[in-house]
């Protein structure tokens, strides 16, 4: 399909979706639901917060028969003058507000001139606060409510195009598995194992991470956690150095033309004891056994949680499983549905999800593995091809 007929689908589907739910406008703040919707970029996040005057207009607003651009001031910083040239389909009707104190309350107007002054207007969650609390003062009439609702079953499918675009994310992301693995050696500190994982990405094709690079580092003998140190959590983690027994838990991910990857597999320092190769192979039957159970119509996210967990309920280790599942992936990387208790969420043919079992051993050290995975009639099937029961070992 080709990308004007792909997003214009998808904005009837959105306006459909309104319809149903009784909303007049979604405005499309920079967000997954934007990209997914009207294929408009954002611009990656920074390591910190960052704002701009007139960021809280900055965006896409779809009503019944118009879709609008909103562009302030800002929008030359945030380069969406430039990712526009790849959506024509929405320069067709562009605002921009002038730069200065008074751009505010000309963007603001555009709601009232358009009829909206007491209508129900739906935001992404994650839409600027001041956004909506700029709205109810100028509009004390208007409803606000989430996209949720209506947009995570529309994100949940993927067709064909998109498939390809997570399924080469994959592809790119185990190239960046290997190279780390084949570089690493003993001695090396975490923070440089993070360095490289980060510098691989870029060399392999990625865009960039679709999250902080995370490690999870620990050993027998290094010292019960109360909760788990990741290695953005501090010194601990962060600067421990690779040492014959330890053993480091990899979760990470790439993003490869906005679509995303999220991957996790345990990696030995010397060679691992008679226990951990028989957690290695249990957190590998627990996935196994939630991949085989996720059929396209039949199994909820619920249901492929309560399978991996029995693996580790019959083998007496289920307190060490101490998180949900899995989630969906696509534009975010985390993304409904979620693989966890309570989420009755019927899974569909198509539905790209990760798939993440782990162990907490003796809180000292994770054993997990994570791969990112289709919905299939005959049950999930992994995108990866790094095999999960393999036993990497840095001698």
């Amino acid at each position: 399909m080709d990308r004007p007929k792909k997003y214009a689908a998808r904005i009837q589907n959105l306006r459909d979706a309104m319809q149903d739910h009784g909303v007049d406008a979604v405005f499309l703040a920079p967000s997954g639901d934007m990209e997914y919707v009207t294929g408009l970029r954002r611009r990656p996040p920074d390591p910190v917060e960052t704002s701009f005057q007139g960021d809280d207009l900055l965006g896409i607003m779809v009503t019944r028969d118009r879709v609008i651009t909103f562009l302030p001031a800002s929008s030359a910083i945030h380069g969406v003058e430039g990712l526009l040239q790849n959506c024509p389909w929405l320069t067709e009707d562009i605002f921009r507000l002038p730069r200065g104190v008074d751009q505010a309350a000309e963007g603001y107007a555009v709601f009232g001139n358009l009829g909206l002054a007491n209508a129900t207007v739906a935001f992404p969650r994650f839409a600027q606060a001041m956004t909506v609390i700029n709205l109810s003062h100028h509009y004390p009439h208007m409803r606000f409510v989430n996209t949720d609702a209506f947009m995570n079953p529309l994100r949940a499918m993927r067709d064909p195009d998109d498939l390809e675009l997570i399924q080469e994310a994959c592809r790119i992301t185990d190239a960046v598995f290997r190279e780390v693995v084949s570089w690493m050696r003993r001695g090396v500190e975490v923070k440089d194992v993070i360095r490289e994982i980060d510098a691989q990405m870029i060399k392999q094709g990625a865009e960039g991470p679709s999250f902080n690079t995370m490690l999870l580092f620990g050993g027998p003998g290094t010292g019960r956690q109360d909760a788990p140190r990741p290695s953005f959590a501090g010194p601990g983690s962060f600067n421990a150095v690779l040492t014959p027994g330890s053993v480091l838990a990899f979760d990470f991910g790439v993003v490869y033309e906005g679509w995303c990857s999220d991957f996790g597999r345990t990696v030995y320092i010397g060679e691992p004891s008679a226990d951990m190769l028989r957690d290695h192979q249990l957190v590998a039957d627990a996935q196994q056994a939630a991949l085989d159970v996720m059929k396209g119509g039949e199994a909820t996210g619920a249901q492929a949680d309560a399978a991996a967990r029995r693996v580790f309920e019959d083998a007496g280790r289920g307190d060490e499983f101490i998180h949900g599942l899995g989630h969906g992936v696509g534009v975010n990387v985390h993304e409904p549905p979620g693989l966890s208790k309570g989420d009755d969420t019927v899974l569909q043919n198509g539905m790209t999800l990760a798939v993440e079992p782990s162990l907490w051993v003796n809180h000292e050290y994770f054993v997990r593995v994570e791969d990112v995975v289709v919905v299939t009639p005959e049950g999930a099937r992994s995108l990866h091809s790094v095999p999960t029961r393999d036993i990497l070992v840095i001698e």
